[in-house]
């Protein structure tokens, strides 16, 4: 029978195999989280303060110590003293947006997306935003939720520093005149690439692909719709590529910028066209021929 100093010593290995376990989980959470620590979202506004009426920008930004290629947020402000005018998008480091900027009634900015280019270093521009000031005082804004994605193949998540920032709105003197306002473009965007091709992947089905920029306020919204007989569909938003409906003969892609400017690009597919026209053709033709027969039945 063993003694109880040595059934002592067969379970020091145990002991020091949970320690060392449990050490080495403690130190590689420590670690994650002082790198996470790294990682921040803010808001930079374009001025130091602004009066009452003035229209101005708050660009949202990243830093990060190693490379980003997804983000999810969602921004929020003072209703009561900021209304915001519009989004830009131009510039942002999102090219693929699973949700473009969206503004919802209780001041919340949503939106989430990915880039084709990973990012790392700061001061990274996910988005900048318009703001007309409402009312005399300070205000403040800032992210209410924020996750961004490693680019490391495994879209590990990190949950960013997120920044307040305080902002001061002043009455403006009698007689003095507002700043300008940040830069509205009056041009539609432009299409670089639109085409319809056959998907090399799937025999008989056909792709629209298509590349369309606004370097001024960027991109709000890209949508399409077709006719598969005589009438349209309705509207519906549309990422490169669009799988085109195998009975649609008409196809049409209207993108919209930040300036609620657009541009259409349609597409004719005569092969469906053609087959449509001869089916009406027959059943008109069989119509036609039935009504004459019956017609010549009751003469007999």
């Amino acid at each position: 029978m063993k003694s109880k100093r040595s059934r002592i010593r067969e379970r020091i290995p145990v002991f020091t195999g949970v320690f060392c376990v449990a050490l080495f989980v403690h130190l590689c959470a420590f670690t994650f989280r002082a790198s996470a620590a790294d990682f921040r979202v803010y808001a930079e506004p374009s001025v130091e303060s602004a009066a009452v009426g003035q229209t101005f920008s708050v660009g949202l930004f990243v830093d990060s110590p190693q490379p980003l290629n997804a983000y999810s947020l969602r921004f929020t402000y003072d209703q009561a003293a900021l209304e915001l005018v519009g989004t830009n998008n131009a510039r942002s480091l999102i090219t693929v947006w699973q949700t473009t900027p969206t503004a919802y009634s209780d001041g919340l900015v949503v939106f989430q997306g990915a880039g084709l280019k990973p990012f790392s270093g700061t001061h990274g521009e996910l988005l900048t935003i318009v703001f007309r000031a409402k009312r005399p005082g300070a205000t403040t804004f800032g992210f209410k939720e924020a996750a961004v994605y490693l680019a490391n193949g495994k879209g590990t998540h990190i949950f960013p520093d997120m920044v307040t920032s305080w902002f001061e709105i002043q009455t403006l003197p009698a007689g003095s005149v507002l700043p300008a306002a940040p830069v509205v473009s009056s041009e539609p965007p432009q299409f670089d690439f639109s085409a319809i091709a056959p998907n090399p992947f799937v025999p008989g089905q056909d792709l629209l692909g298509f590349v369309v920029k606004d370097q001024t306020v960027g991109i709000k919204s890209v949508e399409t719709r077709f006719i598969t007989w005589f009438a349209w569909s309705n509207w519906i938003s549309a990422r490169d590529p669009i799988v085109v409906p195998a009975n649609a003969w008409l196809v049409e892609l209207r993108a919209t910028n930040n300036s609620d400017q657009v541009s259409v690009r349609r597409f004719f597919r005569p092969a469906g066209f053609v087959f449509r026209i001869g089916l009406a053709c027959f059943f008109v033709i069989l119509l036609v021929g039935a009504y004459l027969f019956r017609r010549r039945r009751r003469r007999v």
